[in-house]
């Protein structure tokens, strides 16, 4: 199951630490396109950050 996280209700896409902050990139609208970013610290970000699983589509059999 793919994990998701979320911030302040939007979607991350990506986040990179930098020092004693985060970059935190969310997902763009539409699909493809750059979305908006943000620095906070880590402390403010761990604090704010949802994090949920979802089951994903399958994409065929399990290898043994």
């Amino acid at each position: 199951m793919p994990l998701r996280r979320l911030l302040r209700g939007r979607a991350i896409k990506r986040t990179r630490r930098r020092g004693n902050d985060v970059l935190v990139t969310f997902r763009g609208e539409p699909k493809g396109t750059p979305g908006p970013r943000l620095v906070l610290p880590l402390a403010d970000y761990l604090d704010e950050v949802q994090m949920t699983f979802h089951p994903g589509r399958r994409q065929g059999r399990a290898p043994p």
